[in-house]
């Protein structure tokens, strides 16, 4: 039994684990995801781009197929002047497809809140170029995972690649002759087709591979019963220890409380089972305060210390109960106990000659 408690890591990861592994980089991240986002910015990107960059890209390089002739007699330098402007107007073109590309690269990774920075994941690590390390990396649960789920991305996208790029190939038997401008609309269409298709098979296995991730990732950080216990008692204390304390709290609290009771004009009791002394002085308190209360034993040590100290103690079970349940220590009777309380205290004063402001 103290095995199973101490040994079997059932209980899920505490936050304090959490974010410790998060703060040595490991956090549940599927690259999936990121594929999707790829995938998609650049059917975006072309769907909103791509007519602009075929045009950009062919007016630089259609001169060059269509009308060779043009550059045969070029020097040297023309030839470098001709690619530095031709490479810098290409860069303009497609730069805005590229920073679409890294944002849909990027953001899922932002959504799956797995941007993370830790030195220790660029540290160097023996155990990562370790062949059995590698092997053993390969050769689990998670290992298998991937290779599955990579079969299944082979062989998925093969399947749609040969689906649309067929019908493609077929047509392109009668564009021998065609124009040369006339080619770019043909391949941008079944470039579109190739991505369409591609986006869906990603975002399908993203479906399953993003949860896979998350449910590993816990999976991989749960607890055993000790670790948590040990985890609680470097957070939070020892229980045994917070305990003690609490204890030697409650003790010095009491002695404080008895230390007031002398000073206190009255102790009012249930007659057995409650106890509060009430302090009361003329001039300075603006009503009656309660600077002691307990019940059963500490009830008896206040009637002990107030008969040794000559401080009254008179019998009044509702008031003892109601005062002991509804006062703190320090604070002054609520207006409703006014009236019985200073019938008390008058009383105590008449007994022993004191006379009423």
């Amino acid at each position: 039994m103290a095995e199973t408690e101490g040994g079997d890591k059932t209980l899920d990861a505490s936050e304090h684990k959490l974010r410790e592994a998060r703060g040595r980089g490991q956090v549940a991240v599927s690259r999936e995801g990121a594929a999707v986002g790829t995938m998609l910015a650049c059917l975006v990107g072309i769907l909103l781009l791509g007519a602009h960059m075929a045009a950009r890209v062919g007016a630089l390089l259609v001169p060059f197929l269509d009308q060779p002739e043009q550059f045969q007699n070029l020097t040297p330098q023309g030839v470098q002047a001709i690619f530095e402007a031709g490479g810098a107007a290409l860069c303009l073109a497609v730069l805005p497809f590229f920073g679409l590309l890294m944002a849909g690269g990027f953001l899922p990774y932002l959504l799956q809140g797995s941007i993370t920075v830790s030195g220790q994941r660029i540290a160097p690590n023996l155990a990562r170029i370790s062949p059995m390390a590698g092997l053993k990396r390969l050769v689990n649960r998670k290992g298998l995972f991937e290779f599955a789920k990579s079969l299944l991305k082979v062989a998925a996208i093969g399947v749609a690649c040969f689906s649309v790029a067929r019908p493609v190939y077929e047509q392109s038997v009668g564009l021998v002759a065609s124009d040369l401008a006339a080619l770019a609309p043909l391949m941008l269409a079944a470039l579109l087709k190739l991505l369409v298709a591609g986006t869906l098979i990603a975002a399908f296995v993203a479906a399953i591979d993003v949860p896979y991730q998350q449910w590993s990732f816990r999976h991989d950080q749960r607890m055993s019963l000790q670790e948590m216990r040990d985890e609680l008692r470097m957070t939070q204390g020892d229980p045994h220890v917070k305990a003690r304390l609490r204890r030697l709290a409650r003790q010095r609290a009491q002695r404080r409380m008895m230390h007031d009771v002398p000073k206190a004009a009255v102790v009012i009791t249930n007659p057995t089972h409650f106890a509060v002394a009430l302090r009361y002085r003329r001039g300075e308190d603006a009503a009656p305060v309660l600077v002691a209360k307990g019940q059963d034993l500490v009830a008896l040590r206040i009637r002990e210390v107030a008969a040794s100290h000559g401080v009254a103690v008179m019998e009044n079970p509702p008031l003892a109960r109601a005062l002991h349940a509804g006062v703190e220590i320090g604070q002054v009777i609520p207006h409703e106990h006014f009236e019985a309380v200073a019938k008390i205290i008058g009383l105590v004063w008449a007994q022993r000659g004191i006379a009423k402001a």
